[in-house]
């Protein structure tokens, strides 16, 4: 049974579509496309039926067409299922290369039922056997993935590493750093060859002598041998290694291997110094063998072995190991090392199992952990997220301007914007950003094509897949190459871009994209010029960045004189990369020729580059006066100028991408990634714990002891922290003095800097899809991001994930949110935008079943009218949209008025102030205040930083007040002389509000705040607010308010870890009218609980409230919950609205009682709510 015959005894209906398919459907509703092929025809091979398509591409589009999941292809006894979505699949490349097949005329009787569990409507349907099937393949996979990365990290990079590193005589920092990269060289080239022999990209099984010398060969022999003895005078599994390493990388007809080349397997010391190095090496079987053992036999639960299935490894498998390398390096053991049960080293001590001797070389992450996977790796649901709602869009624009073009009759035209689509990542690691956008892409460029067909396209693919069958040989045969396989090649080669600072990942994402975009018979592509190493940061944007700083008094209102010359050097490395493009690099000449080509690009762009390197020596104070081009080009040219670059790894832009810069609309059509979360930086404590385990566990005293041990004892280490820390500093200045606004308020951090950057070199009308922490929502430092984002572009997609069980990131606080942001870069957008929001989500199941719904709106312009940070709300549903205005409605707190005016700031700084404390206690001394010092309505914990003393501290306070009063930013700017010439007036003499700086939206309460007593020092953990104008009546009103749960769940939709002064400014605050029954209710609650003892007496007295008068747990219990519905009313909140926060407030928070004694004193409160009177 065949055919139609088939497909109607499999329980589907039918409906033609065209002459050649069918829809399947099942209950009225369309489950598959099917195409019937002759013997003819074959899956992967245009025919005249198909047009320029093979059968699969055809049913592909049509799949698409009709929004169905899968395609179906009937070959005589042959059935085939695709999926035609790009992200179902397990070890999956592009829908075309990925499926299930059965051969009827093979099957036996007793596994017939494969058909109806893969064929059938049941099968095809949501959450089907097919589905059930690929669920439990995934699970197998991630966990073969699971147990291959932990061999990697245990066994295979530690046994090469050592022996490696013993060979070379490794010791300094420098030489261990080549040691590791030499070793993940090996690590690489082997799982290459070991992925690419189980997807039959090279000839095992089917060439024997190539099958005799092959990695999978090895496997089988060594799972057949349970305990191996390898030899250690013998070489003959790494001769055997080189020989394969060779042949992939100049050819071997009697093997059927091609010439592949592309630079991994290149022995060519200018090329690959490291590569070239390996060549001279020669490891024993028993230096080399159990690293290669580990990695190509895998146990099972039951103890069974066997070759590694690295088919069912997808690249993104491949990822989660990268990542995890890319954080790693060498250090030789001080002392004999143990591993406690966080994954840490630390000193062995008695009865400690030895995991690496003294001396001995180990591997370990940045924080001295041995960890197998990346602490910051993206998880594929963000990445698929994010092209859903970056990438798609910017693609089915090209493809609208394409078909215009073809549709005026412009083929020429359509052929040179066909592959015009350009996407990049600024800090792309290992490369699953790109990697998985080089999917989406090649597989609307399939489709678009097979409904629009383009001659020259057609030509370029035809001869690459000519070229592809004539270096097989008598291989072709046995070998299917796909048009979609060959296009996703070329979208590699033409559309992707990337720039990471590690030259490992660099090399680790050529290594990803190579093994992604692999044809049989095809050489690697040159990747050289798309995926490079440099700093996207600190170099020059755009060309309009370098003429602001040459030439800014034209302002963009005349042509400068610097503009000319740049364009003209840009434009001839452009037209020579045009032509590179162009060429199918079918041949591993063609593929040198290419890479000559990028180079002389290069060469040709030097003007330019000289321009560009002037520039930001101007901005660094490095040169002045730079009157004319000539002028700069000299200078920038210089030895010193090129060496400051240098150290820097400054990437210009428009250098590098001529082709992308100096077209219409210069700039990438799409960027992506979920670039570093990392303070500019160099802490020598961090610097030197990895290299020194237990450093860490050490006291403050025995840290810095212990430090001062190694500077002497380690001079090579001392200097090498130096120079980072030089290095840093250089960077930091470039940054800060770079086109990044905000980056030094707070902490410098790269993510802001790389938020900046997307924007700038995102085209007018091109999309953003990227990771960011929360804090670039909220933060004061990103607030004009922010402003640009909302007013100059459209935020198409603001979705929130909280890491509750560490879910989406492995090694960020479970408490943290994370935002998955995509934006179109409009510079002019339209009126009446909606910014949608969807979660938090707090795991995987409630973010697959949140973002099918449509999303929360919430009005841009309201969002910038409220205030000038335009902070964007975390809002738990849609509901409490209503809510959080009714709440924004209020004036801000420092919004001036009769009897008030108030300012929040910060005292003492517990880093830079340190010489100013004690951290020893005597009598007399204040105490020195931190966060942690206070709780609500509790001014004293029992914890304090320090101790200060007090005639020092006023000094010190009093010398600074002095300059403050004069300084237009300060909070005591013009206040009366008399008042700032008085020590008693000091802030610290009265009790005043103090609240935590560090605080989570997560957690149990996001505002702390408290009256702290008088003779209290406070540090930057612990901001406070003063009256310039008000008593001690507005500040208990104040405190009442901010303390209470409605502004508290206020709060914790704007704030992410820290309450800034900035937020605090801004919170809308009721209006404070002291004749007011619940203004004085909110006063007297307030009070009361403030006025703990004696030392607030003075205060008390002003606010008329009692001291010591609340000493009842119960009764304080009541007040507070009265509280909270007093603050209620004063925002006009309602029931339903309280009800609402409540229920919203804490996940997990079990606040029935304190709610219902909330609402019952809210029922009490509603004669005077201040709706019903107004």
């Amino acid at each position: 049974m065949t055919g139609l015959e088939l497909i109607r005894a499999l329980g589907h209906f039918s409906v033609p579509r065209g002459s050649d398919a069918l829809l399947l459907t099942d209950e009225g509703t369309s489950r598959a496309i099917a195409v019937l092929l002759d013997e003819s025809e074959l899956f992967d091979r245009p025919g005249a039926r198909f047009g320029s398509q093979s059968p699969i591409a055809h049913a592909r589009w049509l799949a698409e067409r009709e929004n169905v999941r899968w395609v179906i292809v009937l070959r005589g006894s042959q059935i085939r299922i695709h999926p035609a979505e790009p992200d179902i699949g397990v070890g999956r490349k592009s829908p075309s290369e990925t499926y299930a097949e059965l051969d009827l005329a093979l099957l036996p009787p007793e596994d017939a039922g494969y058909l109806q569990l893969f064929f059938s409507p049941a099968g095809l349907q949501p959450g089907g056997t097919i589905d059930q099937i690929l669920s439990t393949s995934a699970n197998f996979a991630a966990d073969l993935g699971t147990r291959l990365r932990e061999r990697i990290y245990r066994d295979v990079v530690p046994g090469l590493a050592v022996a490696i590193a013993g060979r070379m005589g490794a010791i300094s920092e420098d030489e261990l750093e080549e040691a590791y990269h030499r070793t993940l060289l090996i690590l690489f080239r082997l799982l290459f060859l070991a992925y690419a022999e189980d997807r039959d990209l090279l000839p095992y099984g089917r060439n024997p002598r190539y099958s005799r010398h092959a990695v999978k060969t090895l496997a089988q022999e060594f799972a057949a041998e349970p305990d191996p003895r390898f030899d250690p005078a013998a070489t003959s599994l790494w001769d055997d290694i080189l020989t394969v390493w060779r042949a992939v990388d100049e050819g071997n007809r009697g093997w059927d291997v091609p010439a592949y080349n592309g630079g991994l397997f290149s022995h060519d010391p200018q090329r690959n110094p490291s590569g070239a190095a390996l060549t001279g090496l020669r490891l024993t079987d028993a230096e080399f063998g159990p690293a290669l053992r580990a990695l190509l036999v895998d146990s099972g639960e039951d103890g069974t072995q066997g070759p590694v299935d690295f088919r069912s490894l997808s690249v993104r498998e491949f990822g989660t190991i990268y990542e995890g390398l890319l954080e790693s390096s060498l250090s030789l053991a001080p002392t004999a090392l143990t591993i406690d049960a966080k994954g840490k080293y630390l000193p062995a001590g008695d009865g400690d199992t030895v995991e690496v001797s003294a001396g001995q070389v180990y591997p370990h992450n940045k924080s001295g952990v041995r960890k197998s996977t990346g602490s910051y790796f993206t998880k594929p649901f963000a990445v698929d997220h994010l092209l859903d709602h970056a990438l798609e869009p910017a693609l089915a624009g090209h493809l609208d301007r394409v078909r215009a073009l073809l549709d005026a009759g412009d083929e020429a035209g359509a052929a040179d914007a066909f592959f015009d689509f350009r996407v990049a990542d600024l800090a792309m690691g290992s490369g699953h950003f790109l990697v998985a956008a080089i999917d989406r892409i090649a597989i609307r460029l399939t489709s678009f094509v097979a409904e629009h067909p383009i001659p020259a396209v057609h030509d370029e693919l035809t001869r690459l897949g000519d070229a592809a069958r004539e270096a097989l040989g008598d291989q072709a045969g046995d070998v299917e190459i796909e048009w979609s396989t060959l296009l996703r090649r070329q979208v590699a080669r033409r559309c992707i871009y990337g720039l990471d600072l590690n030259l490992m990942a660099v090399e680790l994402a050529r290594l990803a994209v190579w093994i992604h975009t692999f044809v049989p018979g095809l050489p690697m592509s040159s990747l050289d010029h798309g995926l490079v190493r440099g700093n996207s940061l600190t170099g020059i944007g755009t060309i309009d960045e370098v003429l602001d700083v040459l030439d800014p008094d034209t302002g963009g209102a005349t042509i400068s004189i610097f503009d000319e010359p740049v364009r003209d050097a840009l434009e001839t490395a452009r037209s020579r990369l045009m032509r590179v493009a162009r060429t199918a690099e079918a041949t591993k000449q063609e593929v040198h020729a290419a890479a000559r080509a990028y180079n002389e690009a290069l060469s040709e762009a030097t003007d330019a580059t000289a321009l560009f390197n002037a520039a930001i020596a101007v901005r660094l104070g490095l040169l002045t006066n730079i009157a004319t081009p000539d002028q700069a080009i000299t200078k920038g040219n210089s030895t010193d100028i090129r060496t400051r670059m240098e150290e820097m790894l400054v990437a210009h832009m428009p250098a590098r991408f001529p082709e992308v810069f100096l077209r219409d609309r210069p700039g990438f059509d799409v960027l992506l990634g979920n670039p570093p979360w990392e303070k500019l930086q160099v802490e020598e404590h961090s610097f030197y714990a990895p290299h020194f385990p237990g450093l860490r566990s050490l006291s403050q005293a025995q840290a810095n002891q212990e430090m001062e041990r190694i500077r002497r004892e380690r001079p090579d280490l001392a200097q090498e922290y130096r120079r980072q820390t030089d290095a840093m500093q250089l960077v930091k200045t470039a940054l800060a003095k770079g086109p990044y606004p905000g980056l030094t308020v707070g902490r410098p951090d790269l993510y802001k800097a790389f938020a900046w950057r997307m924007l700038h070199l995102t085209r007018s009308g091109g999309r953003i899809g990227v990771v960011l922490p929360r804090k670039a929502l909220e933060a004061s430092g990103m607030a004009d991001w922010r402003q640009v984002v909302l007013r100059e572009g459209t935020v198409t997609d603001l979705t929130t994930l909280t890491n509750t069980g560490r879910w989406v990131f492995d090694d960020v606080h479970p408490q943290y949110t994370i935002g998955l942001v995509a934006l179109r870069v409009d510079r002019s957008p339209e009126p009446g935008r909606q910014l949608p929001l969807r979660g938090p989500f707090h795991n995987l199941a409630s973010f697959h079943a949140g973002t099918v719904n449509p999303a929360d709106e919430l009005p841009v312009d309201a969002l910038l009218d409220w205030s000038e940070p335009a902070a964007i709300p975390l809002l738990p549903d849609a509901d409490a949209l209503r809510v959080f205005l009714t709440i924004r409605e209020h004036p801000r707190l420092d919004q001036p008025g009769p009897g008030w005016h108030v300012r929040g700031l910060r005292e003492l700084n517990a880093t830079d102030d340190k010489h100013h404390f004690r951290f020893d206690y005597a009598p007399g001394l204040w105490p020195v205040y931190k966060g942690e010092s206070f709780e609500r309505w509790n001014p004293e914990t029992g914890t304090v930083y320090a101790w200060a003393d007090p005639a020092h501290i006023t000094d010190v306070l009093q010398a600074r007040r002095a300059n403050q009063v004069r300084t237009r930013k300060s909070a005591f700017y013009r206040m009366p002389t008399t008042w700032a010439a008085d020590p008693n007036t000091l802030p610290c003499m009265a009790p005043r509000i103090a609240w935590r700086d560090v605080a989570r939206a997560t957690d149990s309460r996001t505002i702390v705040a408290a009256l702290v007593p008088p003779q209290t020092i406070l540090t930057h953990q612990a901001f406070y607010l003063f009256w310039r104008d008000g008593g001690a009546k507005q500040q208990a009103y104040v405190l009442g308010v901010i303390s209470a749960i409605p502004f508290d769940w206020f709060a914790r939709q704007m704030v992410e870890s820290h309450v800034t002064v900035e937020f605090m400014r801004a919170a809308p605050i009721p209006q404070f009218d002291p004749n007011a029954a619940l203004c004085q209710r909110a006063v007297h609650i307030a009070g009361r609980l403030a006025a703990v003892d004696h030392r607030y007496a003075d205060w008390a007295a002003e606010a008329e409230v009692p001291v010591t008068s609340v000493t009842d747990p119960v009764e304080r219990d009541s007040l507070i919950a009265e509280l909270d519905a007093v603050v209620a009313h004063l925002y006009g909140l309602s029931q339903a609205d309280l009800e609402h926060i409540f229920a919203t407030f804490h996940r997990g928070w079990d606040g029935h009682d304190r709610r219902a004694a909330a609402l019952h004193q809210y029922g009490r409160w509603a004669p005077h709510s201040v709706a019903e009177t107004a």
